[in-house]
């Protein structure tokens, strides 16, 4: 499902300072990898990469048996419905309702608004939030954004979960709730990749079976194999997500092009809920590159 080979990054006008330095990495269907390291070395970067918020410099990253770097406009944009990301900071229209945030990702892919308000709801209920589901999203605290942003995260049913630091405002009994989250997740074959140097993560990790690769200098190391799956993997959910972004790979893009959009929102109190529907990112029709 996601693969890395020899993955190099460089800080911007640095060429002689490696974010990543020949990163291998792979993560099947149904598997939780938690990725740790101190603060800069790189952990958001690498989990860009599997959202193509950028390119790798140099080296390979396959999500759903694509080349990210060979993909179409297009061909993004649909990749992205995939996978559901989890933003640090969470990066949500304050104005807008909790409801309304979660719903987002639906409305853009054009379901039937019975349906998207069913779903919305039933994510806002994941996380116990549903009855606050009217709420300005000005109006709840950063540990309420956070679950909001995990909601719209999973809205969609992805097959890939991204998530950066989500534990960081979470008491004891939230974070339970996260790792039940990630064992659901686990037993519908999704695959989550969770950056995080929240320890009760990493205990939970161990407890599970999953995955732990630390990032320093540039490398990974893995700390923790993961063999353990509570669904026995197979190429179905890759090769369907595969054929849902379906378009001809042969069409190398110019990072140029993209690198001042984003796929959530950089300031939410300068762009309108209006702006980020027409919005290229999310246009079927134009694709969705940063």
């Amino acid at each position: 499902m996601i693969e890395l080979r020899r993955v190099c990054m460089h800080r911007p006008g640095e060429p002689n300072q490696a974010v990543l330095d020949g990163v291998d990495l792979a993560v099947g269907p149904g598997q939780v990898a938690l990725l740790s390291g101190p603060t800069g070395a790189g952990k958001s970067t690498l989990l860009g990469l599997l959202y193509a918020a950028q390119l790798a410099d140099s080296g390979t990253v396959s999500v759903f048996g694509r080349d990210v770097a060979r993909l179409r406009r297009s061909s993004i944009a649909l990749l992205r419905q995939c996978i559901g990301v989890v933003r640090q900071p969470p990066m949500l229209l304050e104005d807008r309702s909790a409801l309304a945030n979660v719903a987002l990702p639906l409305e853009i892919r054009g379901e039937a608004r019975g349906t998207v308000k069913e779903r919305a709801m039933n994510a806002l209920e994941q996380v116990g939030l549903a009855e606050h589901a009217d709420t300005n999203v000005g109006r709840f605290s950063i540990g309420q954004k956070q679950w909001i942003a995990v909601a719209r995260a999973l809205v969609g049913e992805p097959y890939l979960v991204v998530a950066d630091q989500p534990s960081t405002y979470f008491d004891a009994t939230h974070c339970d709730r996260f790792v039940e989250i990630l064992i659901t997740l686990q037993r519908r074959g999704t695959a989550a990749v969770v950056a995080t140097n929240d320890y009760r993560l990493l205990h939970a990790g161990v407890e599970h079976g999953w995955s732990h690769l630390e990032l320093k200098a540039g490398a990974v190391e893995v700390i923790a194999d993961g063999e353990k799956e509570l669904r026995a993997p197979s190429n179905d959910a890759a090769s369907s997500a595969g054929d849902h972004c379906e378009s001809s790979d042969s069409d190398e893009y110019d990072l140029d092009d993209y690198d001042s959009i984003d796929i959530f929102i950089e300031d939410s109190n300068e762009i309108s809920p209006h702006n980020i529907i027409s919005s290229p990112i999310y246009s079927h029709a134009e694709g969705a590159v940063e």
